[in-house]
């Protein structure tokens, strides 16, 4: 049973990291390094494993692996149910890609001379090649509606730079800049993402658009059920936790504050307009 479970690694694993593990030519054995990932209940992994097998397989994404992140991001959070609590804890991003799925991390991370960064196997929540895929589908979820998590992962840029920002975590903030940044260019994405962390060192976001909680109740009934391999493959999007949607007045309020921001900065963001129609 354990074969099929979530596990974890042991910070004394880091011995096996080798040259030679990063570029593929060993495997070394990490069984020694594994432990139970210390959780209420076991994850299994069997829809996790089919959805990282399509991704590689896929003739779509063969080309570019870069373009299967905003595919995969919400069917993996859709697939491997935790809470944000369990996900913070690193050593089980880090079983998942040197252990279960380092084959992924390469073919989506190739790296320069065929050697894969380290940062993508055992690094935080923003480099981990699995882990920044569920956190980011966490902070752009609305709710259920995993619709804008596709849009955080179509531009490299908002990963790379606003998934980094603490702002990032008030769930309005990540709705109203999924407004806008997809159309943006890359240079104005970075521009945007200093200007805003800047700003927000004299204000408070939570004052702007405060939000409550999760809803305990909504994410205990959603990790203890499972996601089955047909609904994560079918064409639509699969449901998240069945959180109540942010209050679009909060979005507005957050976006109306990004917006001056970019005013400040001589970032022109009239042409970007507001998505009303898709709220």
């Amino acid at each position: 049973m354990t074969d099929s479970v979530l596990q974890a690694m042991t910070p004394a694993s880091r011995i096996l990291f080798t040259t030679d593990f990063l570029s593929g030519e060993s495997r070394p054995d990490f069984s020694l390094y594994t432990v139970p990932a210390g959780l209420d209940r076991l994850v299994e992994l069997t829809a996790l494993d089919g959805l990282i097998d399509h991704v590689m397989s896929s003739d779509e994404f063969s080309r570019d692996p870069e373009t299967s992140d905003s595919w995969l991001a919400p069917r993996l959070h859709a697939a491997l149910r935790l809470r944000r609590s369990e996900a913070a804890d690193r050593s089980i991003w880090i079983w998942l890609t040197v252990a279960r799925y380092p084959s992924y991390v390469r073919w989506r991370f190739p790296g320069r001379e065929g050697s894969t960064s380290s940062k993508r196997f055992i690094g935080g929540d923003r480099d981990n090649a699995l882990s920044r895929l569920w956190w980011g589908a966490e902070l752009t979820r609305n709710g259920a509606d995993y619709g804008q998590v596709q849009r955080a992962f179509q531009r490299q840029d908002i990963a790379n730079t606003w998934f980094a920002l603490d702002a990032f975590h008030n769930r309005a903030a990540a709705l109203a800049a999924m407004r806008m940044l997809p159309r943006l260019s890359s240079k104005a994405i970075n521009r945007l993402s200093n200007a805003l962390n800047h700003f927000l060192t004299t204000i408070m976001l939570d004052a702007v658009a405060p939000l409550q909680g999760p809803d305990i109740v909504a994410i205990d009934e959603w990790v203890a059920g499972s996601a089955s391999m047909e609904d994560l493959l079918q064409g639509e999007l699969p449901p998240g936790p069945l959180e109540d949607p942010v209050d679009t007045e909060m979005i507005d309020r957050v976006e109306d504050l990004v917006r001056r921001v970019a005013a400040e900065v001589g970032i022109d963001l009239e042409e970007v307009g507001s998505e009303a129609g898709q709220r």
